[in-house]
């Protein structure tokens, strides 16, 4: 992992790559700049595919994972939201097809 950090040191972007040195994903951070309680905190890390975007996989620019993380009135951070995105070909190949592919509410009855 390659990250990339602000004057504060704060993650601004972040490289994620496999054994043989090809990236996989990207990520990247956002910050609150309102003032106040929730100044300078991540409100926002977005995971990316890396890999160049083919017929299979158009949607190179969608994040596969987007995490919004909240804060209370004093700042105290809440259990962050994670919205997984539909996954493309790393996504796949990373979490195996059964994890992918395996929907556990389509047979609820």
């Amino acid at each position: 992992m390659v990250y990339r950090l602000s004057d504060k040191g704060s993650p601004l972007s972040c490289d994620i790559f496999d054994a043989e040195g090809d990236r996989l994903l990207k990520c990247r951070f956002g910050y609150s700049v309102k003032p106040g309680a929730l100044e300078g905190k991540m409100v926002e890390a977005q995971v990316f595919d890396a890999q160049k975007a083919t017929a299979a996989s158009p949607a190179k620019d969608t994040p596969l994972q987007r995490l919004i993380y909240t804060y209370d009135d004093a700042g105290t951070p809440q259990l962050p939201i994670t919205i997984n995105m539909e996954p493309t070909g790393i996504a796949t190949k990373l979490r195996g097809p059964a994890l992918v592919s395996f929907n556990p509410l389509a047979d609820v009855r």
